[in-house]
C-alpha cells in the first residue's frame, strides 16, 4: 500500500513536470501568436463554529476553528494552446487541544489544452484534494476546475473525520472530421485513499481505484444543438481486488440550448457489470460474483441572466463508495443557485444528494448509504478586491454501523476575502 502511495504521488508530479516543461516550449513557439497571462492571488481568513459531530475524539463538542487560506491561480493562452494552475492550500487552528481536523488541507487543479494541428485537439485534467474533515472537501469540490458530468467522482464521503485523499486525472485526445463531426478518444484515472487521522499505518488506510477509457462521436446538428454517442469501459477496484467491477456502456449524448440563457444536456444508454469479491476478512468471509443489465444516463440544467444564474444535474452510474465503501450503484442529485440583490451584495445556496447502493452485500455495513450536502452564503463587497461571507453549510451521513444511524455536521462561519488579478508581461 505504501509503494501504491509513492506510485501515485509521482504519477502526480510526473504530469505537472510534463505540462509545465510543454507550456515553457509552446510560450516559446508561440510568441509570435496571440498571447495573454493573468495572475490571480488572494487569501482568505475564516472564523468558524462547527458542532463537532464528525469528531469522535472530542466527544461531539463543538469547536471554534480560525482558517487561512491562500489562493494562487495562473492562466496562460496563445494562440495554439492554454492553460491554468490553481492551488489553494489550507491552514485550520482550532480551539480544541485534540482537534482531529488536519492542520494543513491542500488543493490542487491543473488544466491544460494543446491544438496539435488544425483538425486535432489534446486535452489535460487533474485535481487533487487532502482534507480531514466534510467541509473542507466542500469547499475544495467548488473551487476546482469542473469536471464533465459523465466522468464526475462519487462526493460521498465517511461518516467519520478521516483524512481523505483523491487525485483525478483525465486526458482527451479530440479529431475533427469535418466542420461538424468529431471523434475523441479518453481516459479518466481515480484514486481515492481515506485514513484514520494521525495514522501512516497501511492497515488503517482505505483505497478505491477507478480507471476508464472512453470513445466518443458528436455531431453538431445546428447553430444550438448536437449528438453523439459514448462507448465507456470502466474497471472499479476497493482495497486491491476485494472488491473489483469491470463494466461497459454505450450511451447517447444530446446537447440543446432552448434558449440563449437556458441550456440543457444529457446521456443514456445500457450498462453491463461483472463485480466480483474475494474473501478478506469477517465482512467478506466467502467470493461472490454478481452480473448485471442497468441504465446509465445523466441531465444537467443550466439557466443564466444577468442577475441570477441556476443550474442543476441528475445522474445514474458506476463508481467508487467515496472512499470507504465497496464499489456503487450512484444516484446523485445537485442544485446550484446564485442571485445578485445590489451591485455589491449576492446570495448563493447548494444542496447535493447522492444515494449509494452496494454492488456485492458486505457484512456489518448497509446495502445502501445516503449523502446529503447543503449550504448557503450572503456575500458583502467592502471594496473592489474585499468582500465578507456569511456561510452555513449541513452535512448529513449514514454512519458506517448501519443503515439507521446517521451523522449529521454543521458549520457557521464568516470569511473575510482579498483577491485580486492583473496581467503579467507583454500583451
Amino acid at each position: 500500500m505504501q509503494k501504491t502511495h509513492k506510485q501515485t504521488v509521482n504519477t502526480r508530479h510526473i504530469l505537472m513536470l510534463i505540462v509545465l516543461m510543454a507550456g515553457v516550449n509552446l510560450c516559446a513557439q508561440d510568441t509570435a501568436g496571440d498571447q495573454s497571462n493573468l495572475f490571480m492571488y488572494g487569501v482568505n481568513l475564516s472564523t468558524e463554529y462547527d458542532d463537532g459531530a464528525y469528531v469522535a475524539s472530542n466527544g461531539g463538542r463543538g469547536q471554534v476553528l480560525y482558517m487561512v487560506q491562500p489562493n494562487i491561480n495562473f492562466e496562460a493562452s496563445r494562440s495554439r494552446w492554454k492553460s491554468t494552475i490553481r492551488y489553494l492550500p489550507g491552514f485550520t487552528y482550532s480551539t480544541q487541544p485534540k482537534s482531529s481536523y488536519d492542520v494543513i488541507s491542500q488543493s490542487l487543479g491543473l488544466v491544460f489544452s494543446r491544438r496539435l494541428s488544425k483538425r486535432l485537439t489534446f486535452d489535460v485534467q487533474n485535481n487533487f484534494t487532502l482534507t480531514s474533515n466534510p467541509f473542507d472537501t466542500l469547499r475544495a469540490a467548488s473551487e476546482l476546475p469542473a469536471v464533465p458530468i459523465e466522468d464526475r467522482p462519487n462526493t460521498t464521503i465517511s461518516g467519520t473525520a478521516r483524512s481523505r485523499r483523491m487525485e483525478q486525472a483525465l486526458a482527451d485526445l479530440s479529431y475533427a472530421l469535418d466542420a461538424r463531426s468529431t471523434l475523441s478518444l479518453g481516459g479518466n484515472f481515480l484514486h481515492l485513499t481515506n485514513r484514520d487521522s494521525g495514522s501512516s499505518l497501511p492497515g488503517q488506510a482505505q483505497i478505491s481505484v477507478s480507471e476508464a477509457a472512453n470513445f466518443s462521436y458528436n455531431r453538431q446538428l445546428g447553430p444550438r444543438s448536437s449528438t453523439g454517442f459514448r462507448y465507456t469501459f470502466q474497471r472499479l477496484d476497493f482495497e486491491h481486488g476485494l472488491v473489483r467491477t469491470n463494466s461497459h456502456s454505450l450511451v447517447y449524448l444530446v446537447s440543446m440550448a432552448l434558449t440563449p440563457g437556458v441550456v440543457v444536456s444529457g446521456f443514456a444508454g445500457p450498462d453491463y457489470s461483472v463485480t466480483r469479491s474475494q474473501p478478506g476478512d469477517a465482512s467478506l468471509p466467502v467470493s461472490a460474483r454478481s452480473a448485471q443489465w442497468t441504465t446509465v444516463g445523466g441531465v444537467t440544467i443550466g439557466w443564466a441572466r444577468p442577475l441570477y444564474g441556476f443550474n442543476a444535474s441528475a445522474t445514474r452510474q458506476l463508481a467508487d463508495g467515496g472512499g470507504a465503501r465497496s464499489n456503487v450503484r450512484l444516484n446523485s442529485f445537485s442544485a446550484q443557485a446564485n442571485r445578485e440583490i445590489s451591485t455589491r451584495t449576492s446570495l448563493r445556496a447548494f444542496i447535493t444528494y447522492n444515494n449509494n447502493n452496494t454492488l456485492v452485500s458486505v457484512l456489518g455495513t448497509p446495502g445502501s448509504f445516503n449523502y446529503l450536502a447543503a449550504g448557503a452564503g450572503l456575500e458583502r463587497k467592502v471594496t473592489q478586491n474585499c468582500s465578507l461571507n456569511l456561510f452555513y453549510w449541513r452535512v448529513r451521513q449514514n454512519d458506517e454501523r448501519g443503515s439507521q444511524s446517521f451523522i449529521s455536521g454543521n458549520r457557521v462561519g464568516i470569511t473575510l476575502a482579498y483577491a485580486k488579478k492583473q496581467p503579467v508581461g507583454r500583451p
